[in-house]
This record gives C-alpha cells, sequence and structure tokens, in this order.
C-alpha cells in the first residue's frame, strides 16, 4: 500500500512540472472599444506596400452586429486587409519555458464584413517560430465565398476553425499569428470574435515508466 502511494505521488509531482507557454488578451479582453493605439499584448508588422499605421488591426465591440451569431464582446478588426497593396501580420510570443507537447490555436466567431463587395477577403491564423513566417502545416488560411466565413451581408455563418503545432521543446521562440494578404481591393474586413490556446504535453520516459510502476503495484495490491 505504501509503495502504491509513493507511486502516484511521484506521478503526481512530475505531472505538475508541465508547464505550456502561454499568451495574453485572446480574447480582447484587454482593449476598449475602437482602440487605435494598437492591441494589447499584440504587436503589428507591415509587410507590403503601403505603411501599417499604429491600430490598423483594431478592437471593437461587434460593429453594427455584423454577426448574427455572435454573443456580446469585443471582436479584432483586421482592417488593413481592405488595401490591395498591404501585407499585415497581428502577432504574439508566446511566454515561459517550452516544453513538447501539442499546442492547439483556435479562434471563435470568425467573419466578414463586405459592404456588397465580396471581394474575396482572405486572412491567415497559425504558429510562427519568428513572428513573420508561418510553420508549414501549421497554419490555415480563409477565403470570402470560399470558405464560407461570413456575416448577415451574404448570408454565411461565421467559422470557429482551429490549428495545431506539434512542438518539440526546444523552440527558443514561438508566436501566434494572424495576418491579411491583401491580395484585393475592395472593403471586405475579417473580423474574429475570440481566441484560444491549448496545450497537451508529451509524457516523459520517466512519467511512463511510473505509470506502468503504478499499474503493477495497483494488480499486485489486489492479488494480495
Amino acid at each position: 500500500m505504501k509503495k502504491l502511494a509513493f507511486t502516484l505521488a511521484t506521478l503526481a509531482s512530475i505531472s505538475a512540472t508541465h508547464a505550456a507557454l502561454t499568451a495574453v488578451n485572446l480574447s480582447w479582453e484587454d482593449d476598449g472599444v475602437t482602440n487605435s493605439a494598437g492591441i494589447t499584448g499584440w504587436t503589428e508588422t507591415s509587410l507590403g506596400s503601403d505603411a501599417l499605421d499604429q491600430g490598423d488591426f483594431r478592437v471593437a465591440s461587434d460593429p453594427d452586429n455584423w454577426f448574427s451569431d455572435s454573443t456580446a464582446g469585443n471582436h479584432v478588426l483586421l482592417l488593413e486587409g481592405d488595401n490591395g497593396n498591404e501585407f499585415g501580420i497581428l502577432s504574439q510570443q508566446l511566454t515561459g519555458i517550452a516544453e513538447a507537447g501539442t499546442y492547439t490555436f483556435s479562434l471563435a466567431d470568425v467573419g466578414v464584413t463586405n459592404f456588397g463587395d465580396n471581394n474575396n477577403a482572405q486572412f491567415s491564423f497559425g504558429f510562427s517560430l519568428d513572428g513573420v513566417n508561418f510553420i508549414a502545416g501549421s497554419f490555415q488560411t480563409l477565403t470570402e465565398g470560399v470558405d464560407g466565413f461570413g456575416s448577415p451581408d451574404n448570408g454565411a455563418s461565421a467559422l470557429a476553425p482551429s490549428v495545431t503545432y506539434n512542438a518539440t521543446g526546444a523552440e527558443t521562440d514561438l508566436f501566434i499569428m494572424l495576418a491579411t494578404t491583401g491580395n484585393h481591393t475592395g472593403r471586405s474586413v475579417p473580423s474574429i470574435g475570440s481566441s484560444s490556446l491549448d496545450f497537451v504535453a508529451v509524457p516523459e520516459p520517466s512519467s511512463t515508466a511510473l505509470l506502468g510502476l503504478g499499474a503493477l503495484a495497483f494488480i499486485m495490491r489486489r492479488r494480495k
């Protein structure tokens, strides 16, 4: 009985050492309506011929009831998507010590206001190691009219997509990112109601071994 208790206590101690990288302001909760000073915890980067002004990505309460299924709360607006010369990035470097495991970056209440333009607004979201380039296989691009993200303006339903990244634990920098591609000239503006970041750790070899010991101790106890 003592051996079993010791084994389980040791397992609990090892499990508690896992700590995922963390992010802040994932649901834009730290920003007021139409925050033109930038979004708390996030960095704006301009990669196009037209300069990205601070506040081009901004937070606002659900403007003009664009989204039929949205709830009360803030949305982040990727405003620079209405300029065909601009490629803008909104990124956040995760903080903490990297652990091996799977990260899932999820968005909720994703839509677009198109002002009747239907100009194939496009944006991407996912993971990055440098805050500029997405990691292959760990991002997704959504296109208005193709992937169906929309608002009452075009009758499409809002989306809740997600992407994953399998971390090795050796990452020195890991970012989550939103990016507009600037490949159209209409006034379609993608909007995101909230985001979330989840992590599932890969058990260490020692943890796996202890799990086996715990099971063995339990079997022996039952036999006695």
